[in-house]
């Protein structure tokens, strides 16, 4: 990810502010269950209960074996800290609280492990019940050492123990020595007794310390080793030129630095990748007055950055995306995880806990960004915030409205009825008063999209629309409603045991939809690819896209040639992208641009109504183009029925 050392590196900050979208009055705030079970602190020191200094009840001050069990308390002391150090860098099993803490040394100061080793996927568990993943698995080598220092540990602590009962027998009261002469015989015997045995004992001491101090040795040696092993591992990744030559990273962190996303690679091979970029916010927002970092230039790559309060959003690429674009792509991806958490579940998990490991509450949703990355590189409608529509017949579009109207209308608290077909509207409703966010269509389509399994039986699951209400869910039924799986059916709504309901709704609408052969419509539609060029009659027109503002819906035509291998379609989007970033200048807007590259030229037109890009050959000239764009303008009107859908029915 770095460039040159000649290159000039350029650095973006502003002033920034986050504002919510006003929260619906009809859901209630979500309330995210207790997870303190599975909390890992990240507290650190070693509980004890063998060592405890406290215990030991001293004799006089001149006595060797109590200096002895100091020394000794101390260097055992010592080496739990090394075994500490030593669990932090997977050398022996994680802890998890601090009862567990105690058990866990333990288990590693007299303990059994089993432990199994497999194929990918396999897991390593210990006598305390954790699971860890295979890559804490510890060497063989490694493994024999420690093995051995346990077993010298057991046998000093057995040698601690027995000293100390010894030296509790010199635990005496002075009034007791002297009110009998029969009680000083018995302390000068035993005072006799006792300075050979202490000889004998101090002798022990001074080679048991030898001996913890040998063993503190190896465990540094075995710790180094480790730490410069998965370092060295660590960096050769992130400098290997399968990493580094993606043409765009995307990254997720917590203001803690915490990784949450990452697109590309392993997050826990990325952490100092993720150190430096919140180092990187943390000192331009501490160097002046709320300030914020957006974009850092070196080379050829640019950094950009969006910061939201608790997470901070990093793109990183080489391509010829403008900053508002990747800006858009963060945003999708922010609001893709509020769908699955909400805003004030999110705003709980670090208010309690700063350091929460976010990737445990995104566990198996990761399939959702990923996708939804995917889709903004090759769909220009989510750059220009609008959905795409199933080109299809307006009788068959107004079939599939007034069916769920009828079926659905008296459910109460249903809020949204959408019909989707390959990432495409067929048909929406909504109740009155309420507005369905193309955002929130796009996450919707999405979800489906995302995952095979909606395509096996009906689904029932939360899911939070950020801009219709990011404080709380809607819970979505998703059906199929063909075989084939052509034609999705999302009914939303605020009641989470209206499941049975809307089962029966669905099951009413495939058979009102059959009778009409509205599925096999949709059917031949998804066959046919939509429409091509050559359908619209304009040959000098390679390809064009036009967002209805009035509607929020958009349209194009299926690529033809010169765009058919996935490089020139890519090249395709870059253009588009391209041209709407300088028509959409902050600094200077533009209402119309036309401009001639080496392989194509393009036209960009806004107006009040529609937003409109067309492309043609690079030998056309202006003149031409204008001409063509007026032609296509008459076709999309004449049209428009079949493209978009112009009345938003209600229930």
């Amino acid at each position: 990810m770095s460039s040159a050392a000649k290159d000039d590196i350029l650095v973006d900050i502003s002033d920034g502010h986050n504002h919510d979208e006003p929260n619906s009055p009809l859901i209630d705030q979500n309330k995210i269950p207790n997870d303190d079970t599975n909390d890992c602190p990240e507290s650190s020191g070693v509980v004890n209960s063998h060592l405890d200094s406290s215990v030991l009840k001293g004799t006089s001050s001149g006595t060797p074996t109590r200096d002895q069990i100091e020394i000794l308390t101390e260097s055992q002391m010592e080496l739990g800290k090394e075994l500490e150090a030593c669990e932090a860098s997977s050398l022996l099993p994680p802890r998890h609280s601090e009862e567990r803490r105690t058990r866990s040394l333990m288990q590693v100061l007299g303990g059994v492990e089993d432990s199994w080793e497999g194929g990918e996927g396999s897991v390593q568990i210990d006598t305390l019940g954790d699971v860890t993943p295979k890559h804490r698995h510890r060497s063989r080598s490694q493994g024999g050492v420690i093995n051995q220092i346990k077993q010298d540990i057991k046998k000093q602590m057995t040698s601690v123990e027995s000293l100390k009962k010894s030296d509790s027998v010199l635990s005496f009261s002075t009034d007791e020595v002297g009110n009998s002469s029969s009680a000083s015989a018995n302390v000068s015997e035993s005072e006799s007794d006792y300075e050979y045995g202490a000889s004998q004992e101090c002798d022990n001491s001074t080679n048991m310390s030898s001996s913890i101090t040998d063993t503190m040795q190896k465990l540094k040696i075995m710790r180094s080793d480790s730490l410069i092993s998965e370092s060295d591992s660590d960096l050769e990744y992130v400098q290997s030129d399968d990493w580094k030559n993606k043409r765009k990273h995307v990254f997720v962190l917590s203001e803690s630095g915490k990784p949450i996303y990452s697109r590309y690679g392993n997050e826990e091979k990325l952490v100092t990748v993720y150190g430096v970029m919140q180092a990187l916010v943390s000192f331009i927002a501490h160097g002046g007055q709320r300030d914020v970092l957006k974009m850092i230039v070196a080379g050829d790559r640019r950094f950009v950055f969006l910061i939201k309060e608790h997470l901070t959003l990093v793109a990183v690429t080489s391509g010829e995306e403008s900053v508002r674009h990747l800006h858009i792509q963060l945003n999708y991806v922010y609001n893709q995880i509020l769908c699955v958490l909400t805003l004030t579940s999110l705003n709980k998990i670090f208010k309690d806990r700063v350091n929460f490991d976010l990737r445990r509450m995104l566990s198996g949703t990761e399939k959702f960004i990923d996708n939804l990355l995917n889709v903004i590189d090759r769909d220009p409608s989510y750059i220009l915030g609008a959905v795409r529509c199933l080109p299809l017949q307006s009788s068959v579009r107004d079939t599939f409205t007034q069916t769920i109207v009828q079926c659905c209308s008296k459910v109460k608290d249903l809020v949204f009825a959408v019909v989707v077909s390959h990432n495409q509207l067929v048909s929406s409703v909504r109740m009155k008063k309420f507005i369905l966010h193309s955002l929130d269509l796009h996450l919707l389509l999405n979800m489906v999209q995302s995952s095979d399994s909606f395509k096996t039986a009906e689904s029932w699951l939360p899911v939070c629309l950020p801009k219709f209400d990011s404080s709380g869910f809607l819970y979505a039924y998703i059906s199929y409603l063909d075989e084939p799986c052509n034609t999705c059916l999302l009914l939303l709504t605020v009641d989470s045991e209206h499941f049975p309901i809307l089962s029966d709704c669905k099951t009413r609408i495939v058979e009102r939809l059959n009778r009409y052969s509205c599925l096999q419509s949709i059917a031949e539609s998804v066959s046919s690819h939509g429409y091509s060029t050559q359908q619209v009659g304009m040959p000098e027109l390679w390809h064009f896209v036009y967002k209805s503002k009035s509607s929020g819906h958009m349209t194009s035509p299926e690529p033809t040639a010169p765009y058919v291998t996935d490089v020139q379609r890519h090249r395709l989007q870059d253009l588009y992208m391209s041209i709407h970033g300088r028509m959409h200048c902050a600094h200077r807007p533009l209402r119309i641009l036309y401009q001639t590259y080496a392989y194509e030229s393009i036209l960009g037109w806004i107006t009040q109504g529609f937003e409109l890009y067309a492309v043609f050959s690079p030998l056309s000239d202006k003149k031409t183009a204008i001409s063509t764009v007026y032609k296509l303008l008459r076709w999309i009107k004449r049209e428009e029925s079949r493209l978009f859908i112009l009345n938003q029915s209600t229930f």
